[in-house]
């Protein structure tokens, strides 16, 4: 909803985000743990380790207005539903047999951890995945590398191995536009 002054409301728009909030509070408790299939079309899966992710990338954002009461106390209901999924069993068994995913899987810890929500155990397990020889094992295409890297600045800063080269010479940022002809 937009004022006489051409601005967004303040109330409508925390109204709206609350409401995200709560929905993402409701996928949580209900698609967390397994995620979702559907039967009939398999493009409509959605994996748990999904569901985790977003929601936590979705509570980062919200945290930008989390001086407000109503949207601070909803990031931090949601949190506390997340935390157990993003730091349970799957989670860490994932983190300790595919180094090489460890910071994908672990985005929603990372998230987490940015909003107050911190676990140093699991900060340790992360460490000790990207220091395993399967750190590397992967390839990963420039836009993975690139969300890697964004995981690593929001975990503590720490910059990963190269990635300022690998950023170059890999990212389609570092290569001659290719014409347009019609």
């Amino acid at each position: 909803m937009i004022n006489k002054k051409g601005c967004w409301n303040k109330q409508d728009l925390t109204r709206r985000l609350c409401h995200a909030l709560n929905i993402a509070r409701q996928v949580v408790e209900q698609l967390a743990s397994e995620g979702y299939r559907d039967t009939e079309e398999s493009g409509n899966n959605v994996r748990p380790e999904k569901i985790i992710s977003e929601t936590a990338v979705l509570l980062l954002a919200a945290s930008s207005v989390a001086n407000n009461e109503k949207v601070r106390a909803e990031i931090d209901r949601v949190a506390r539903l997340l935390i157990p999924h993003a730091r349970g069993e799957r989670m860490r068994l994932v983190v300790c047999l595919e180094g090489s995913l460890a910071l994908d899987y672990a985005l929603a810890h990372v998230c987490l951890r940015r909003l107050g929500y911190p676990d140093r155990d699991f900060d340790a397990l992360i460490r000790l995945s990207l220091q395993s020889q399967a750190r590397g094992g992967r390839e990963r295409l420039p836009h993975r590398v690139l969300e890697q890297e964004l995981t690593m600045r929001l975990w503590e800063g720490i910059k990963p191995p190269n990635a300022k080269r690998r950023q170059r010479t890999r990212s389609a940022v570092n290569q001659p536009l290719e014409p347009y002809v019609r």
